[in-house]
């Protein structure tokens, strides 16, 4: 399993998650991400089924990594509860052997925002 990580966040505000990977399962540099998918899951309870997560992403076959290995999501937060601890994870799937690797899991703390009303120009 990965790391585990607490983090917050304020409501309202995008939260980037940047994974940069290294090597692959079998410790070997990463060559091929065509045959790799992300999947970024937040749910109030880890327990619960896949359907009822808060957010679910993929990253598609090869889609979303980058030749060097990062892998860059935006998560909006506007629709979390100030407040509530959401529960996620970070998992890479081998599309050829359907080997997953957790690759981090945590929680993130939703803060309440202030400003409630932002503006696009000056």
């Amino acid at each position: 399993m990965g790391s585990k990580i607490n983090r917050n966040i304020v409501r309202g505000d995008t939260l980037p998650f940047r994974l940069v990977l290294q090597t692959d399962e079998a410790g070997q540099p990463w060559q091929n991400f065509a045959d790799y998918r992300l999947t970024f899951t937040l749910k109030t309870d880890p327990a619960l089924p896949d359907t009822a997560a808060i957010v679910q992403l993929h990253s598609g076959p090869g889609g979303g990594i980058n030749a060097g290995g990062t892998a860059i999501w935006r998560i909006e937060t506007a629709a979390l509860t100030p407040g509530a601890t959401y529960h996620y994870d970070i998992q890479l799937q081998r599309l050829s052997t359907g080997t997953v690797i957790t690759l981090e899991v945590g929680t993130i703390t939703v803060l309440p925002d202030v400003t409630h009303s932002t503006q696009t120009q000056p």
